[in-house]
């Protein structure tokens, strides 16, 4: 789904205002907060590994309410395009620490070290194959202490952690880069062209779309007069809310939400069936295309299928097959790479008109083009996926990746 067109506004309402950023940067850091904390701090739960996390959804929602009442009371509050501001910069932050990106990252460079015993071998095959600039050493005990707390009265290590976190960064920079440079190339072809959907961000743009009416005034968000969103509103929000109260009663009992709550085999040989019951699921699949969710679980079934037949037969390809587990076969996890590779390949060759043109906007040859929606000029965008990629190659090549 495209973003809103920006409307003729007064001078007052421009795109993009420090208003909006101001508050998208105090979003970011609530959510990047919270998301910590949650992980790290209360061990909960986390609150980021959806497409749409919760985390960033929750200081969204309180955003837009208090938007809402603000304007109610005949105030200047924030108008659709600073809302749009927000949305973007507090899910790209959403998605940064514990499991998104920081928590991964930082074991990485500490594990080498920490998680080495004789036994495994990492001593006498790893350790030495690790360069310096990337992964801080452990001479006196300073990955350790990532995971075990500084001693008393020591301070923190810096000097083993900033060349390593240096150029990890510079590699986290470069992958940021090259995603936006793609996405500034593709749009058009995803969203004008192809009219792709994007079910998860619809509602919340709805929202957005929703806050203001003609005449400039607040205006309650259709999508939130319907009887049926109330009702699912309930049902979803009134089971966590009893979970909540269990986080603080053990003896309270409680409603599993799990992935692993309810797991079904059709036989001994039969990968394990999802049964239980997930708000989330079932949300998400109100707003996709019925022939969408009909391929899922279609396909699903065909996957049930194949996985039996290849048990059956003990065809395997490359290691070992984890009986009961659903993505344990080799042949399927290779087979979804080469869907994936399939998907890419496919999806390059449909958009290869549009990319043609946008290469020729880029060299010059084409400055009828317009490409003043994009967030970046074309030229901008390939010159940035070029030398992103350029620089991951040897940045990898550095670092001995063969």
């Amino acid at each position: 789904m495209s973003l809103p067109q920006a409307q003729p506004t007064p001078e007052s309402h421009p795109t993009i205002t420090l208003k909006g950023v101001s508050l998208g940067v105090a979003a970011a850091a609530l959510t990047s907060g919270w998301v910590s904390y949650a992980r790290t701090g209360a061990s909960t739960s986390d609150v980021n590994i959806t497409h749409l996390p919760v985390a960033f959804l929750g200081v969204f929602m309180l955003i837009a309410a208090g938007n809402f009442t603000y304007r109610s009371m005949g105030r200047a509050g924030l108008s659709p395009s600073e809302l749009l501001t927000i949305l973007p910069m507090g899910l790209v932050a959403a998605m940064i620490p514990a499991r998104g990106l920081t928590g991964t990252w930082l074991g990485l460079m500490a594990a080498p070290y920490y998680l080495a015993t004789p036994e495994n071998g990492w001593i006498d095959y790893i350790q030495p194959n690790l360069s310096t600039w990337l992964f801080p050493r452990n001479d006196h005990g300073e990955t350790t202490w990532l995971y075990e707390g500084l001693p008393q009265g020591v301070p923190i290590p810096w000097q083993v952690w900033v060349m390593p976190t240096f150029w990890w960064l510079t590699l986290i920079v470069a992958g940021f880069v090259v995603c936006a440079a793609i996405v500034v190339i593709l749009r058009k072809q995803w969203v004008e062209y192809e009219r792709l959907d994007y079910p998860l961000i619809t509602r919340i743009l709805d929202l957005v779309d929703d806050s203001e009416g003609a005449s400039g005034t607040p205006k309650w968000p259709e999508l939130l007069t319907g009887r049926l969103f109330w009702i699912g509103f309930s049902f979803s929000f009134g089971i966590i809310a009893w979970n909540i109260v269990g986080f603080f009663d053990t003896q309270w009992p409680r409603i599993s939400l799990s992935p692993l709550g309810g797991r079904f085999y059709a036989c001994r040989i039969c990968p394990w069936i999802i049964t239980h019951i997930n708000p989330y699921t079932i949300g998400f699949g109100y707003f996709v295309k019925s022939e969408i969710l009909f391929s899922i679980w279609a396909f699903h079934m065909f996957f049930i299928a194949q996985v039996v037949f290849l048990r059956r037969t003990g065809m395997q390809l490359g290691g070992k097959d984890i009986p009961g587990r659903n993505w344990g076969d080799p042949v399927v996890k290779w087979q979804s790479l080469g869907a994936l590779f399939a998907l890419v390949v496919w999806g390059l060759w449909t958009a290869r008109r549009h990319l043609a043109t946008v290469f020729r906007k880029a060299a010059g040859r084409s400055p009828e083009v317009d490409d003043s929606d994009e967030m970046l000029p074309y030229r901008t965008a390939v010159i940035c996926l070029v030398t992103g990629v350029v620089f991951i190659a040897l940045w990898m090549a550095k670092a001995g990746v063969p």
